[in-house]
């Protein structure tokens, strides 16, 4: 499910198109914006705290994360299999543990939306928005997140297997909601190393449309990543806390980025171990190998203990 939902990180919070640019005075110094985002997210039954050592390892950013399945008393469950199909839940305790983890943007446009039916993403938006959170995709539309003026726009798109013909327009269209572009691209399919055709087509899209920062998420595996000018793209950042049995990818990233006026000021990938089957997410107990393979997969970078910053 692809949806995002932004909490200001400051004084202020605005969603949808109705966030203009922002206005600032040539005296005051440039406004920068922290978040981290990591990959897929889903608490089920109960998620207490799934979040909260990654938000712990970050104090000064807020979080971004794509939230698969609906906001739903099946919560309780947690995962539904019935002939074939694979459904997913998460409680109604789940926009407060969000909140808990200072997360910002919720994601909610993927291939999940509507385990509970057609409404089930215009129910999990009112769930998050009671709780503080904004929800962004699918009906919710764009978040904008404000901190000093600065406003950063996020937006999300379920690619499904292909790009939207409208992808270009709705991307026009959150650029012109703020003063950066953020957008998440939920994919489905095995899990690999390396990006489809698809999705490296949208993130060319994104960035014609002046994205400063594209993820991706929905195989449940990392992968490389790459600066491009003022911008940064994650081709995967895999799996952050996942209840449900069916992925056992627990190599995940978070990918930390502090954004300014003209795009990315910096960016690193944080390696972390996914909370799988109710554990908590961490920071990776040994980083070593995910950054042994980022290097192989050609990501370029200063290699520091537990991250790598990223580097042209």
């Amino acid at each position: 499910m692809r949806a995002i939902a932004a909490i200001g990180l400051g004084a202020a919070l605005a969603c949808g198109s109705e966030a203009g640019r922002s206005d600032r005075r040539g005296d005051e110094p440039p406004a920068a914006v922290e978040l981290w985002f990591a990959g897929d997210v889903h608490l089920g039954p109960g998620g207490a705290g799934a979040l909260d050592p990654l938000a712990a390892a970050m104090p000064e950013a807020s979080g971004v994360v794509n939230l698969e399945g609906p906001i739903d008393p099946r919560g309780a469950q947690g995962v539904v299999r019935e002939a074939g199909t694979l459904r997913l839940f998460n409680g109604t305790g789940t926009p407060q543990e969000l909140a808990r983890a200072r997360i910002a943007a919720v994601g909610l446009a993927n291939n999940h939306a509507s385990d509970a039916g057609p409404t089930g993403p215009a129910d999990a938006a009112a769930a998050l928005r009671a709780a503080g959170l904004a929800p962004f995709g699918l009906s919710a539309g764009v978040a904008v997140i404000e901190r000093d003026g600065l406003r950063v726009a996020l937006a999300g798109f379920d690619l499904a297997g292909e790009v939207p013909p409208g992808l270009p327009a709705a991307l026009a269209e959150a650029r012109r909601a703020g003063d950066v572009l953020a957008v998440g691209f939920h994919t489905t399919g095995p899990p690999l190393y390396l990006p489809e055709p698809p999705l490296r087509r949208a993130a060319d899209l994104a960035f014609e449309a002046g994205a400063a920062v594209v993820v991706a998420h929905g195989s449940h595996s990392l992968a490389g990543a790459e600066l491009r000018g003022g911008g940064v793209v994650a081709w995967g950042l895999g799996n952050a806390a996942f209840a449900c049995d069916c992925t056992d990818e627990r190599e995940g990233l978070v990918l930390r980025v502090r954004l300014g006026p003209a795009g990315v000021e910096a960016a690193a990938l944080v390696p972390i171990d996914a909370g799988l089957g109710g554990r908590p997410a961490r920071l990776a107990a040994d980083p070593a190998p995910v950054l042994d393979l980022l290097r192989a997969l050609g990501v370029s970078g200063r290699r520091d203990a537990d991250r790598l910053t990223l580097t042209p």
